[in-house]
């Protein structure tokens, strides 16, 4: 007795993930893996996760027919630009009728810069009321105790004004994490004493 097999018509992607950069596109290939009997139509949407990323034009119909069923057809995605710093993820659904699914799993590329806070307190009161102020990395001049929000991730320099007086403190290089807060004081010498 023999057995014959008979492959099943399947949709094939170039690929089973992809990155989007933030504010831009990527692009994907869909086939499919033998010829049909009659023409299929392959819809491509978002299916779950992330709302920034998604299929353009939305949805996209692919056709196949008994002829173009073994060239590749392309699929464009975008991601919009968006104000925080995760890389987020959605599935891509490419469906037919009678055909299995096939996802995509599409993670945006975020170009949001990662960013800490920081806060300078100045000491002695009267140092403050004389004037003394800090600033980062060559920045606006700031008064004791305000936060400089935000201010990127990483290494920074914090400076302090000269006041008439008063011998003010040396600069502080200062790391900043992601996400925590970072408090740091200047002390300034009075010169009378």
């Amino acid at each position: 007795r023999s057995v014959t097999i008979v492959d099943q018509l399947q949709i094939v992607t170039s690929t089973n993930s992809i990155l989007v950069p933030e504010g831009s596109t990527s692009t994907f290939q869909v086939k499919l893996s033998g010829q049909p009997t009659a023409d299929v139509t392959v819809n491509v949407a978002r299916n779950s996760g992330d709302t920034d990323i998604d299929v353009q034009p939305n949805p996209t119909n692919l056709v196949f027919t008994t002829a173009n069923w073994i060239t590749n057809q392309t699929v464009t995605l975008f991601a919009a630009q968006d104000a925080d710093t995760t890389d987020s993820v959605t599935t891509i659904r490419c469906s037919a009728s009678g055909l299995a699914n096939k996802d995509i799993t599409a993670t945006e590329g975020d170009n949001d810069p990662e960013t800490g806070t920081l806060a300078v307190k100045i000491k002695p009161k009267e140092a403050k009321q004389a004037g003394a102020r800090w600033r980062v990395d060559g920045g606006a001049w700031r008064k004791g105790g305000a936060t400089e929000y935000p201010v990127f991730a990483g290494r920074h320099v914090i400076s302090f004004k000269s006041v008439s007086g008063w011998v003010k403190p040396s600069s502080i290089n200062v790391n900043v994490p992601v996400g925590s807060p970072v408090t740091r004081t200047g002390i300034y010498s009075d010169t009378k004493r």
